[in-house]
């Protein structure tokens, strides 16, 4: 009767322990799995950013060149131009809210630079409401007014693109790339 334990503790103390043991251990590991398809899952995410980013970047200075042209061709010819931004904004607005974790600074800059990407989508809603507006003017004072709008609105989106593209170009610089296979 020395070697032998009391029912009670080889019958549940021990398999008890080995339950509680086997949870713990899953649960640590099941933590480590997950921090680490987190880890995957935001370089993924700031990869294909980097990539999006680019691409904006490159239709924005685009835009601000193609602004610069419409403030002119108003100027001379009374030409009321409708821009259609081209820059899609996808990944960041159907990723982002799968990251578990946002609080970083990287994806804080990344969320400041779409932000400044959506201003001038509102500065572009601006300009072809006042173009519309300048379109459908009367000749007169009503014209040359709704003329001047369009000139500012036109300035403020050169404005605003000179501003946002060099931020971009700056988080460009800290994302990571994705390597080709």
């Amino acid at each position: 009767m020395h070697g032998q334990l009391p029912w009670w503790v080889s019958g549940l103390i021990i398999p008890a322990f080995f339950t509680v043991l086997g949870a713990a251990v899953g649960f640590f590991f099941g933590q480590v799995k997950d921090w680490l398809q987190a880890r995957r899952n935001k370089k993924a995410f700031l990869e294909a950013i980097c990539t999006e980013l680019s691409l904006i970047k490159t239709e924005l200075e685009d835009a601000g060149k193609a602004a610069d042209g419409f403030l002119l061709r108003l100027q001379v010819a009374g030409h009321a131009p409708q821009l259609v931004p081209h820059w899609g904004t996808t990944v960041f607005n159907t990723q982002l809210g799968k990251l578990g974790n946002v609080a970083d600074d990287l994806t804080a800059e990344t969320i400041q630079a779409y932000a400044l990407i959506g201003r001038v989508d509102r500065i572009v809603e601006f300009v072809n409401e006042n173009s519309r507006e300048y379109t459908g003017a009367r000749a007169g004072n009503e014209k040359a007014e709704a003329q001047d709008r369009l000139k500012s609105a036109l300035m403020v989106l050169g404005e605003e693109i000179a501003k946002t593209v060099p931020k971009i170009g700056t988080l460009l610089k800290k994302l990571p790339v994705r390597k080709k296979p």
